[in-house]
């Protein structure tokens, strides 16, 4: 018995995977040759998937900081890796604080290699990069022993990136989608399963419906505003209790609609007071000629 339970073992041993974890860290000087190091990316790491297993899985956690004499910053960053026949997969987020935009890039160069690439935003910095690696098979994968400048970031494509975020001087900012006490995003950007507090809530929109005071525009007549209204229960162009119930409103574009109609009243105020004074001086005139009538009905 014993002698099967110990086969057993080295047979599953044998077929499931045994993830291992490695941690590499170094400093980086960047002062090469008496260059600037402002504005500038480096390439810090090569992970190369070309001598390995067809298939592994990989988990790399990278923890940037960067410190000069007039900036500095820190960031992590997460990157998943899938290798199988049909490829090299990988998908990557970021976290940063102290600096408002990209400083972490892992481009794919082909061949089954990535690279890491960290950002420089002031001169005469230092790097101070660490990297836990969890993988299933081993793979190629080491620091550069110095960073390189890399002259053209976009030379490689960056793999795909789910989001990232950013805190330069205490904002917040987020480079893909974010929920709030919900997890169904839909098509939004920010999407908030609440109510929200603000003192001033400012929407840019494209139009702005001038157009109505301009010459040539057809305002409906008021009857056709009254056929439809008796027929579908709301204004035209305005949507219906039910489209609002089961798509929402577009706040920014509700009140364009919503001043073309006031915009549109103003028309028919103007057009009844033109009326209203022509009655008037009908009325004077109606008014005049039978004063003119009832004088000569007396003087007779």
């Amino acid at each position: 018995m014993r002698k099967i339970l110990l086969l057993s073992t080295f047979l599953f041993a044998g077929v499931l995977p045994v993830l291992a974890q490695f941690k590499m860290e170094k400093k980086y000087t960047l002062t090469q040759d008496g260059v600037h190091s402002g504005e500038k990316w480096y390439r810090i790491a090569i992970l190369d998937f070309r001598e390995t297993s067809p298939h592994n899985s990989v988990n790399v956690t990278i923890q940037a900081r960067f410190i000069s004499s007039v900036g500095k910053y820190n960031a992590d960053g997460i990157v998943r890796i899938r290798k199988s026949l049909d490829g090299l997969f990988g998908d990557f987020q970021t976290q940063t604080m102290g600096y408002d935009g990209e400083v972490i890039k892992i481009r794919d160069l082909g061949d089954l290699r990535y690279d890491v690439c960290l950002y420089s935003n002031s001169n005469w910095g230092h790097f101070y990069a660490d990297m836990i690696i969890t993988r299933e098979n081993p793979f190629e994968h080491h620091l550069l022993e110095q960073a390189e400048i890399v002259t053209d970031i976009t030379e490689f494509p960056e793999i795909s990136r789910h989001g990232g975020w950013y805190f330069p001087k205490g904002d917040v900012k987020v480079t893909n989608k974010m929920a709030v006490g919900t997890t169904t995003m839909g098509n939004y950007t920010l999407s908030v399963n609440g109510s929200i507090g603000a003192k001033e809530v400012k929407i840019e929109t494209d139009t702005w419906p001038d157009y109505v005071f301009q010459a040539g525009y057809e305002l409906k007549d008021l009857q056709e505003q009254k056929a439809f209204i008796e027929s579908n229960g709301h204004l035209a162009d305005i949507p219906s209790e039910k489209e609002v119930r089961n798509s929402g409103i577009d706040i920014g574009r509700m009140n364009v609609l919503l001043l073309e109609k006031i915009e549109e009243l103003m028309l028919y105020t103007i057009q009844q007071d033109e009326q209203i004074k022509q009655l008037d001086q009908k009325n004077e005139y109606l008014l005049k000629e039978m004063e003119i009538l009832k004088q000569k009905l007396t003087d007779e």
